[in-house]
Protein backbone atom coordinates (compact mmCIF):
# COMPACT_ATOMS: atom_id res chain seq x y z
CA UNK A 1 0.00 0.00 0.00
CA UNK A 2 2.65 2.59 0.34
CA UNK A 3 6.55 2.31 -0.79
CA UNK A 4 9.00 3.73 1.87
CA UNK A 5 12.74 4.85 0.33
CA UNK A 6 14.66 5.26 3.42
CA UNK A 7 17.37 7.53 4.25
CA UNK A 8 19.64 4.57 4.23
CA UNK A 9 20.63 4.10 0.81
CA UNK A 10 23.09 5.18 -1.66
CA UNK A 11 22.10 7.76 -4.06
CA UNK A 12 24.08 6.60 -7.10
CA UNK A 13 21.82 3.89 -7.32
CA UNK A 14 19.33 5.24 -8.28
CA UNK A 15 20.61 7.39 -11.04
CA UNK A 16 20.82 5.88 -14.69
CA UNK A 17 17.86 6.14 -16.50
CA UNK A 18 16.53 2.46 -16.21
CA UNK A 19 16.39 3.05 -12.37
CA UNK A 20 15.20 6.29 -12.56
CA UNK A 21 11.93 5.18 -14.70
CA UNK A 22 11.69 2.18 -12.57
CA UNK A 23 11.63 3.53 -9.26
CA UNK A 24 9.85 6.81 -10.96
CA UNK A 25 7.17 4.64 -12.73
CA UNK A 26 5.73 2.97 -9.57
CA UNK A 27 1.78 3.21 -9.18
CA UNK A 28 1.53 2.78 -5.50
CA UNK A 29 1.89 5.92 -3.31
CA UNK A 30 5.72 6.36 -1.86
CA UNK A 31 7.38 8.25 0.67
CA UNK A 32 11.51 9.60 0.08
CA UNK A 33 12.94 10.28 3.26
CA UNK A 34 16.47 11.12 1.49
CA UNK A 35 17.51 14.36 0.09
CA UNK A 36 20.23 12.65 -2.14
CA UNK A 37 18.02 10.87 -4.09
CA UNK A 38 15.98 13.97 -5.31
CA UNK A 39 18.39 15.66 -6.91
CA UNK A 40 18.00 16.67 -11.17
CA UNK A 41 21.00 13.84 -11.23
CA UNK A 42 18.74 10.88 -9.84
CA UNK A 43 15.14 10.85 -9.67
CA UNK A 44 14.66 14.79 -10.36
CA UNK A 45 12.21 16.25 -8.00
CA UNK A 46 14.84 18.35 -8.07
CA UNK A 47 16.12 21.30 -10.69
CA UNK A 48 19.77 21.07 -8.62
CA UNK A 49 21.51 19.28 -6.16
CA UNK A 50 22.54 21.54 -3.79
CA UNK A 51 22.66 19.85 -0.65
CA UNK A 52 23.71 21.38 2.86
CA UNK A 53 23.22 19.15 6.17
CA UNK A 54 21.36 20.94 8.88
CA UNK A 55 23.92 21.50 11.95
CA UNK A 56 21.52 22.01 14.86
CA UNK A 57 17.67 20.93 16.10
CA UNK A 58 15.71 22.55 13.55
CA UNK A 59 11.98 23.85 13.41
CA UNK A 60 9.76 24.04 10.37
CA UNK A 61 7.40 26.76 8.80
CA UNK A 62 4.57 25.04 7.41
CA UNK A 63 3.04 26.36 4.37
CA UNK A 64 -0.51 24.60 4.67
CA UNK A 65 -1.35 24.22 8.16
CA UNK A 66 -4.94 22.74 7.93
CA UNK A 67 -2.93 19.72 5.94
CA UNK A 68 -3.52 16.37 8.06
CA UNK A 69 0.30 15.75 8.02
CA UNK A 70 0.39 18.57 10.70
CA UNK A 71 -3.08 17.44 12.48
CA UNK A 72 -2.06 17.82 16.47
CA UNK A 73 1.42 20.06 15.72
CA UNK A 74 1.84 23.37 17.56
CA UNK A 75 1.81 26.44 15.22
CA UNK A 76 3.18 29.81 16.00
CA UNK A 77 3.55 33.09 14.45
CA UNK A 78 4.35 32.26 10.82
CA UNK A 79 3.07 28.81 11.40
CA UNK A 80 6.19 27.79 12.62
CA UNK A 81 6.17 24.90 15.08
CA UNK A 82 6.32 26.00 18.28
CA UNK A 83 8.61 22.81 18.97
CA UNK A 84 11.63 21.28 17.64
CA UNK A 85 11.39 18.92 14.67
CA UNK A 86 14.75 16.94 14.84
CA UNK A 87 17.73 17.15 16.41
CA UNK A 88 21.30 15.98 15.80
CA UNK A 89 22.40 12.82 16.71
CA UNK A 90 25.07 10.69 17.93
CA UNK A 91 25.75 6.77 16.23
CA UNK A 92 28.07 4.43 18.23
CA UNK A 93 29.65 7.63 20.16
CA UNK A 94 30.48 9.54 17.15
CA UNK A 95 28.01 12.64 16.25
CA UNK A 96 26.69 12.12 12.89
CA UNK A 97 26.13 15.25 10.44
CA UNK A 98 21.90 16.87 10.25
CA UNK A 99 19.18 16.28 7.71
CA UNK A 100 20.45 16.60 4.17
CA UNK A 101 17.94 19.27 2.41
CA UNK A 102 18.13 19.76 -1.11
CA UNK A 103 17.77 23.77 -1.28
CA UNK A 104 16.96 24.08 -5.14
CA UNK A 105 13.54 24.40 -6.13
CA UNK A 106 11.71 21.81 -6.60
CA UNK A 107 10.47 19.98 -10.06
CA UNK A 108 7.10 18.60 -11.51
CA UNK A 109 5.22 21.26 -9.93
CA UNK A 110 5.69 19.94 -6.35
CA UNK A 111 3.97 21.63 -3.39
CA UNK A 112 6.75 23.05 -0.76
CA UNK A 113 4.39 21.67 2.69
CA UNK A 114 7.16 22.34 5.07
CA UNK A 115 10.79 24.64 5.16
CA UNK A 116 13.52 24.53 7.98
CA UNK A 117 12.38 27.73 9.74
CA UNK A 118 15.87 28.21 11.95
CA UNK A 119 17.55 31.04 10.28
CA UNK A 120 20.83 30.28 11.34
CA UNK A 121 21.04 27.07 9.63
CA UNK A 122 22.88 25.97 6.75
CA UNK A 123 19.51 24.64 5.10
CA UNK A 124 17.27 27.62 6.07
CA UNK A 125 14.40 27.38 3.45
CA UNK A 126 15.11 24.69 2.34
CA UNK A 127 12.62 22.28 1.70
CA UNK A 128 11.87 19.68 4.43
CA UNK A 129 7.92 18.01 3.56
CA UNK A 130 6.87 18.10 -0.12
CA UNK A 131 4.03 15.94 -1.85
CA UNK A 132 3.64 15.34 -5.79
CA UNK A 133 0.46 14.25 -7.80
CA UNK A 134 0.95 11.12 -9.94
CA UNK A 135 1.64 12.28 -13.61
CA UNK A 136 3.87 14.94 -12.83
CA UNK A 137 7.20 15.26 -15.29
CA UNK A 138 10.33 15.54 -13.04
CA UNK A 139 13.33 17.64 -13.72
CA UNK A 140 15.88 15.00 -14.15
CA UNK A 141 17.68 14.36 -17.88
CA UNK A 142 14.89 11.36 -18.57
CA UNK A 143 12.09 13.82 -17.64
CA UNK A 144 10.45 10.63 -16.10
CA UNK A 145 6.86 11.22 -14.94
CA UNK A 146 5.35 9.68 -11.89
CA UNK A 147 3.40 6.52 -11.74
CA UNK A 148 2.31 8.13 -8.56
CA UNK A 149 1.69 9.70 -5.41
CA UNK A 150 4.80 10.84 -4.18
CA UNK A 151 5.60 12.99 -0.28
CA UNK A 152 9.15 13.91 0.52
CA UNK A 153 9.79 13.71 4.34
CA UNK A 154 13.15 14.45 4.86
CA UNK A 155 14.43 12.74 8.18
CA UNK A 156 17.62 10.93 9.23
CA UNK A 157 20.80 11.97 9.56
CA UNK A 158 23.62 11.72 7.21
CA UNK A 159 26.91 9.90 8.05
CA UNK A 160 29.81 10.69 9.74
CA UNK A 161 32.62 11.13 7.26
CA UNK A 162 34.27 7.80 8.27
CA UNK A 163 31.52 5.41 7.49
CA UNK A 164 29.59 4.93 4.14
CA UNK A 165 25.96 5.74 3.36
CA UNK A 166 24.46 2.57 4.66
CA UNK A 167 25.16 4.18 8.28
CA UNK A 168 22.86 7.12 7.21
CA UNK A 169 19.57 7.64 8.20
CA UNK A 170 19.79 7.74 12.59
CA UNK A 171 16.62 8.37 13.68
CA UNK A 172 16.09 11.99 14.80
CA UNK A 173 13.12 13.21 15.00
CA UNK A 174 11.36 14.85 18.16
CA UNK A 175 7.70 13.91 19.78
CA UNK A 176 6.32 16.51 17.07
CA UNK A 177 8.16 15.23 13.88
CA UNK A 178 7.43 11.54 14.90
CA UNK A 179 4.00 12.47 15.26
CA UNK A 180 4.19 14.37 11.89
CA UNK A 181 5.65 11.08 10.44
CA UNK A 182 2.90 8.91 11.81
CA UNK A 183 0.59 11.50 10.14
CA UNK A 184 2.45 11.39 6.86
CA UNK A 185 2.41 7.25 6.93
CA UNK A 186 -1.19 7.54 7.38
CA UNK A 187 -2.10 10.35 4.68
CA UNK A 188 0.18 8.84 2.13
CA UNK A 189 -1.84 4.93 2.36
CA UNK A 190 -5.45 5.88 2.88
CA UNK A 191 -7.47 4.14 0.40
CA UNK A 192 -10.17 6.36 -1.42
CA UNK A 193 -13.70 6.42 1.39
CA UNK A 194 -16.41 4.12 0.37
CA UNK A 195 -19.00 5.60 -2.30
CA UNK A 196 -22.31 7.42 -0.58
CA UNK A 197 -25.08 5.36 -1.15
CA UNK A 198 -27.44 7.83 -3.19
CA UNK A 199 -30.77 9.94 -0.80
CA UNK A 200 -33.88 10.57 -2.19
CA UNK A 201 -36.53 12.06 -0.50
CA UNK A 202 -40.64 12.43 -1.36
CA UNK A 203 -42.67 15.33 -0.28
CA UNK A 204 -46.38 16.36 -1.07
CA UNK A 205 -46.68 19.87 -2.68
CA UNK A 206 -50.36 20.89 -3.35
CA UNK A 207 -51.56 18.71 -5.94
CA UNK A 208 -47.17 17.49 -6.92
CA UNK A 209 -44.38 15.79 -5.03
CA UNK A 210 -41.22 17.39 -4.82
CA UNK A 211 -38.60 14.20 -5.34
CA UNK A 212 -34.67 15.43 -3.79
CA UNK A 213 -32.23 13.22 -4.43
CA UNK A 214 -28.43 13.30 -3.60
CA UNK A 215 -25.56 12.92 -5.10
CA UNK A 216 -27.96 15.26 -7.72
CA UNK A 217 -26.22 14.27 -10.75
CA UNK A 218 -27.63 10.61 -10.38
CA UNK A 219 -30.89 9.53 -12.64
CA UNK A 220 -34.29 9.07 -11.22
CA UNK A 221 -35.90 6.40 -12.37
CA UNK A 222 -40.10 5.56 -12.03
CA UNK A 223 -41.72 2.63 -12.06
CA UNK A 224 -45.46 1.37 -11.45
CA UNK A 225 -44.67 -2.50 -10.43
CA UNK A 226 -41.46 -2.24 -8.61
CA UNK A 227 -39.97 -4.48 -11.94
CA UNK A 228 -39.65 -2.29 -14.65
CA UNK A 229 -37.62 1.18 -14.03
CA UNK A 230 -37.54 4.39 -16.89
CA UNK A 231 -35.65 7.24 -16.83
CA UNK A 232 -37.92 10.68 -15.51
CA UNK A 233 -36.97 12.66 -18.69
CA UNK A 234 -35.64 16.12 -17.72
CA UNK A 235 -35.62 15.28 -13.87
CA UNK A 236 -32.82 17.37 -12.15
CA UNK A 237 -33.09 17.31 -8.32
CA UNK A 238 -35.20 18.47 -6.75
CA UNK A 239 -37.97 18.16 -9.53
CA UNK A 240 -40.90 18.62 -8.92
CA UNK A 241 -43.51 16.05 -10.01
CA UNK A 242 -47.46 16.00 -10.80
CA UNK A 243 -49.71 13.62 -8.56
CA UNK A 244 -51.74 10.80 -10.72
CA UNK A 245 -53.66 7.82 -10.44
CA UNK A 246 -52.36 5.58 -9.14
CA UNK A 247 -49.06 3.73 -7.87
CA UNK A 248 -45.67 5.44 -8.82
CA UNK A 249 -42.35 4.52 -7.42
CA UNK A 250 -39.26 6.31 -7.49
CA UNK A 251 -35.31 4.92 -7.61
CA UNK A 252 -31.39 7.12 -8.02
CA UNK A 253 -29.21 5.06 -9.88
CA UNK A 254 -25.68 6.67 -9.83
Amino acid sequence: DLVIISRSVPSGDYQNAPSTAAWNGITKPMMILGGYVLRNSRLGFTTGGTMPDTTGSITLTVTEPAHPIFEGIALGAGNTMVNAYANIVSFNGVVQRGISVNTDPVAGDGKVLATVATPTDPAFNGMIIGEWNAGATLGNASADVLGGRRLVFLTGSREAADVTAHAAGIFDLTADGEKMFMNAVRYMSETAPPPVPPTLTIERSGGSVVVTWNPAGGVLESSTNLTTWTPVTGAFSPATLPVGAGNAFYRVRK
